[in-house]
């Protein structure tokens, strides 16, 4: 079965107490600064944002969320502290970033990140 055409998603959903895991209050979005991305990610246009310098935004949806990590997505990064990265879909694509905000937004700033800049935790 697939969760993710399934119709039975909409039902979940639609009573967040039963299934906290897809509850849409608790997506959030992390600005990171990228520090080091690898050559790799040049290659393919969808990671063009992926440059040493540049800032991009990662949003948490509630399908990403972990119910170990109290509800927050695995990879979402401590302030202060770089932490390594890779592209789920080419994992030849990876390097370190930094948080770039204390605490994470509930939306992802459209001025800070452009729609090419924006990606999902897995």
């Amino acid at each position: 079965m697939n969760i993710t055409s399934d119709i039975r998603r909409n039902l979940r959903l639609s009573n967040p107490e039963e299934h906290p895991e897809y509850d849409p209050e608790r997506e959030y979005c992390v600005e990171f600064e990228v520090l080091k991305a690898s050559k790799a990610c040049r290659k393919e246009q969808v990671f063009s944002a992926l440059k040493e310098g540049e800032r991009i935004c990662v949003k948490c949806e509630s399908e990403a969320l972990r119910k170990n990590l109290d509800w927050r997505c695995q990879g979402h990064g401590v302030a202060g502290h770089v932490t390594r990265w890779s592209a789920f879909s080419a994992p030849h694509c990876h390097g370190k970033w930094l948080r770039a905000q204390p605490e994470p937004s509930k939306v992802c700033p459209a001025k800070n990140c452009p729609s090419n800049s924006t990606f999902i935790f897995v």
